[in-house]
């Protein structure tokens, strides 16, 4: 009897196994391009990705979206899987899937790359030092066992309490050392801009030909 519950067990999980290979057949064959821009290819659908697993699970979720071919961006930090159709024949692919992030300096246009390392490690350090607080000390609270169970919550809460009032106050710190060291980059003339137009595509492609997601550096101000 056992042997026979086994058996069935066995073939229902081949059953689900084979239904789930007929649902993505043809994944491993999906390609990945590193771009498909100027590709005869045609966009079907796009989605975020998970950190673990993403290449076969953009792969099978091309098949679900009729597409033969991943590429991924990244979009605001998260990962993004880009799935196209393909084929001969078709258009070329002209739309950019993402936008470019240049590094201009437009108060002081002769400023180099390496003007720019060193203000902004500059910028880094004071920003740094002017976000530290040593006047403030972590919690020394220490919990007291007891069988009031009251008092035991009460503790707990007071604990969590502090752990939330220290990780909020970390967090403000951390927002204003950002801000801070933009705010020296600014005044020193650098700046980030991100944009979409074809000549700022252009302009990075012919600066910056390794670009890949930081910054270009564009020389003479833009």
């Amino acid at each position: 009897m056992n042997r026979l519950v086994v058996l069935a067990s066995s073939f229902i999980l081949i059953g689900l196994a084979g239904c789930a290979n007929m649902k993505y057949k043809g994944w491993k064959k999906v390609k990945i391009l590193s771009d498909t821009y100027k590709q005869p290819c045609q966009l079907v659908g796009r989605e975020a990705t998970p950190e673990r697993g993403s290449l076969v699970f953009a792969q099978k979720h091309a098949i679900l979206a009729n597409g033969n071919t991943v590429s991924f961006k990244s979009i605001d930090g998260i990962q993004t899987a880009f799935y196209f159709y393909c084929a001969p024949g078709l258009p070329p692919y002209t739309k950019r899937d993402y936008k470019v992030t240049m590094l201009t300096n437009k108060l002081y246009p002769e400023a180099t790359l390496l003007d720019f390392e060193k203000v902004s490690a500059k910028c880094k350090y004071e920003a740094h030092a002017a976000t530290i607080d040593t006047s403030r000390r972590p919690s020394e609270r220490v919990y007291v066992p007891t069988n009031n169970l009251s008092f035991s919550l009460s503790q707990q809460q007071a604990s969590a309490t502090d752990r939330f009032n220290e990780s909020s106050h970390e967090l403000h710190l951390r927002v204003e050392q950002s801000n801070l060291y933009s705010e020296c980059l600014a005044a020193q003339g650098f700046a980030y801009t991100s944009s979409d137009a074809e000549a700022d595509y252009l302009l990075v492609e012919k600066t910056c030909p390794d670009y890949k997601e930081k910054a270009c550096f564009i020389p003479g101000g833009k």
